[in-house]
């Protein structure tokens, strides 16, 4: 049998290898080169993360700083007991917690993870040190904290102004952009947390969705039939959402990540968003709180 010092080189192995895997499936870290990034490897530890996790709950309020690697996270902004509206949605395009460390005035805003996979994280000095050594993560940070601003101010304004139904499939976009295929998973008592509204609403939407041929939605099972259409259904907020991350996704492509996923959200953040006519979005009575 392996000795105690032959396992414990097997872990530190293992972990290193899952560093190294997640840190090339998230595309901001995929976007330097391979010496910087081994620099930033060096301060992160891979991660599985499960739906539903808070990850800076009171219960884990030790400042970190997440880039997804397969998970997807919801950012929240909590206004009161219980209040809540997710303001951002975040994938392997980019990173989340950095607000916080670096404001130096704790958390911000909640970190929920909507889906399940892997992610690398680092603890508040190891960002810091990551950001001395490495400059252009830095820059790259800059892009991400830009559109995530013009993320939170669009998301606000949706929520103030647009209905249930487009809302519904405004989220539904945000997820598949950052899904690699057309199937995700998130239910419905998730997503209207997500909203801020009642999951009445969210079951009307996306029943209206799915009747018009549009998605199918079972037991918070999501497959997108036809995204042109869900486009359509949508708000503005949608197309918005992609322009302020365009710079960021821009900068990343071209790159050797040579991911396909990557190279396909480019693609859905910058092609021109179909113009009104054709199917007609589902005609369905406006829900709110």
């Amino acid at each position: 049998m392996p000795g105690h010092d032959e396992c414990r080189v097997a872990r530190q192995a293992a972990s290193e290898e899952g560093v190294v895997t997640a840190s090339q499936e998230n595309a901001l870290l995929g976007r330097l080169p391979r010496i910087e990034r081994e620099r930033v490897e060096h301060y992160c530890t891979p991660v599985q993360l499960a739906a539903g996790d808070a990850l800076n709950s009171d219960s884990n309020d030790t400042a970190s700083v997440w880039f997804p690697a397969g998970a997807l996270i919801a950012e929240i902004a909590e206004g009161g007991t219980r209040d809540a509206l997710a303001v951002g949605l975040v994938g392997n395009e980019g990173m989340v917690g950095a607000a916080a460390i670096l404001d130096g005035g704790g958390v911000s805003r909640r970190l929920l993870v909507q889906g399940s996979g892997a992610a690398l994280t680092m603890d508040a000095e190891g960002f810091r040190r990551a950001l001395h050594d490495v400059p252009r993560l830095e820059r790259l940070l800059r892009l991400q904290l830009h559109a995530s601003l013009a993320t939170y101010a669009q998301t606000a304004m949706c929520a103030a102004f647009h209905q249930v139904p487009m809302r519904v499939a405004y989220w539904l976009l945000e997820t598949h952009d950052r899904t690699p295929g057309d199937r995700f998973y998130l239910t419905h008592d998730l997503l209207s947390q997500l909203l801020g509204v009642r999951r009445s609403g969210v079951s009307a939407a996306a029943g209206a969705l799915q009747q018009q041929g549009w998605i199918t939605y079972t037991r918070g099972r999501v497959l997108v039939l036809d995204r042109k259409a869900l486009e359509r259904a949508s708000c503005t907020c949608h197309e918005a959402a992609r322009a302020a991350l365009a710079p960021l996704l821009e900068a990343e492509a071209g790159h050797h990540i040579g991911d396909e996923i990557g190279a396909r959200r480019l693609a859905r953040a910058i092609e021109p968003k179909p113009q009104p006519g054709g199917d007609e979005a589902p005609k369905v009575a406006a829900h709110r709180r």
